[in-house]
């Protein structure tokens, strides 16, 4: 038993408290010479601007009439109103891939390079090593789905200083199967995006940051090793041909045939898979131990990403988002950016996920996914709170008080203060008066 017990706590403290040693390069020293070839893009590192802050608009919504959102929404029936109603840009998907070849010579270097001096826990190496699992991966996704539903297909690609010594220019990772002369020319139905092109700064409301400002933060997070920093980028994509994003990482497999409603529907939004066990069930944490104990892993990212959520909505244990494809609604991820401007963008300068001297990063994705629920969780008591009976004066009387709790009781004069709702009842309209 004491053995037992001395083996996991040497095994703790060897996998979580002790930093094994990596050898550090200098960032003088330069990496491998590269041009441009079949696995490597030579471009100038421009600044880009920061992230847009124009709304997006959900397309599929964008056709149907006024009367038709009144039926739907405030009835929840699609009647003769929404009769003939298109809403073909909702059932269609980019599928976006994260990946980095973590084989090729200049990767390497340039992740040596940018090791910071302190000792830290790192991802193991094997997690870096092309398998090329990204093109199997892709097959898998376009068969499952098919050509009409999968319209496009996103690759996420890493971009590292070239052998100049300069971050001016860099050398942009191609997969070596890629017919890349289309891919970065928007002319196939493959887009290749190069995170020095994606990463952009967020404004908030009221602030401007200069070219200069811009250009120190891109310096301070690119060239990036941390998949949960491409992930907070994710809504700069540009070129997309769909709404409705599913994000894969470069090992998931699909084997089976699905159909878009298994990721998304216009009507009834994204699917969003959680894991609904206790275990699964993450606390909102500013500041977390997970940092120390596991820094690499998804636990600090989750807990500050249910903690910021909290800032906004209420404080509360969310579930995690289940390890699978994921559905994102770019318009709805943009959204959750601009709400959330410096979550995002700190999260960004993380290069690598166990690294101490950065901002507290969050899981995009799953602050992206529950920020949806909570966004129509906070429609819903607006609607019926505001729209239906706060009217245009803005103010509740006693009277009107006591018709919105005759409502909620389902009941003429409810005889009691509290109400049990085992099963709820929707209401008649939500609809103004």
């Amino acid at each position: 038993m004491a053995t037992s017990i001395l083996f996991w706590v040497l095994l703790v403290r060897k996998y979580y408290f002790v930093a094994e040693p990596h050898p550090y390069t200098s960032l003088d020293e330069r990496p491998p010479q590269i041009q441009e070839d079949d696995t490597h893009h030579i471009f100038r590192n421009i600044d880009r601007g920061p992230t847009n802050r124009t709304p997006l608009f959900i397309r599929a919504y964008n056709s149907m009439s006024d009367e038709c959102v009144e039926e739907w929404v405030a009835h929840h029936q699609w009647g003769p109103a929404c009769t003939g109603t298109d809403l073909s840009a909702g059932l269609s998907i980019d599928g976006v891939w994260a990946w980095v070849n973590g084989s090729d010579p200049l990767q390497i270097a340039t992740r040596q390079r940018y090791k910071p001096d302190k000792a830290m826990k790192m991802d193991a190496a094997h997690r870096y090593v092309e398998h090329n699992e990204l093109l199997y991966s892709m097959r898998s996704a376009l068969t499952s789905l098919g050509e009409d539903t999968m319209q496009r297909l996103h690759i996420l690609a890493s971009a590292y200083p070239h052998a100049n010594g300069s971050d001016e220019v860099m050398a942009g990772q191609i997969p070596y199967w890629l017919e890349n002369n289309k891919a970065l020319t928007n002319k196939s139905r493959i887009v290749l995006h190069h995170d020095a092109d994606y990463f952009k700064l967020i404004e908030k409301p009221g602030t401007k940051f200069t070219s200069w400002e811009r250009g120190e933060w891109k310096e301070a997070a690119i060239p990036t090793f941390n998949s949960l920093a491409v992930e907070s980028q994710i809504q700069n994509i540009e070129d997309t041909s769909s709404d409705q994003l599913v994000y894969y990482n470069d090992d998931f497999f699909t084997l089976r045939k699905l159909s878009v409603s298994d990721f998304t529907t216009p009507l009834y939004g994204p699917v969003i898979k959680t894991l609904t066990r206790l275990t699964s069930m993450y606390l909102p944490a500013k500041d977390t131990y997970w940092r120390t104990i596991n820094p690499a892993g998804e636990e600090p990212g989750i807990k500050r990403a249910a903690w910021v959520l909290g800032m906004r909505f209420s404080l509360r244990p969310y579930y995690y988002i289940t390890h699978h494809p994921r559905t994102l609604w770019l318009p709805l991820l943009r959204e959750a950016a601009q709400t959330f401007p410096e979550a995002f963008t700190d999260t960004a300068l993380s290069r690598f996920r166990a690294q101490e001297d950065v901002p507290a990063s969050v899981q995009a994705v799953f602050l992206g996914s529950w920020y949806v629920v909570e966004r129509h969780r906070e429609a819903l008591l607006w609607a019926w709170a505001v729209a239906k009976w706060g009217g245009r004066s803005g103010t509740l009387s006693s009277t009107l008080k006591d018709r919105m709790w005759n409502e909620l009781a389902n009941e003429e004069s409810p005889s009691t203060s509290r109400l049990s709702i085992p099963m709820p009842v929707r209401a008649r309209c939500w609809c103004t008066n």
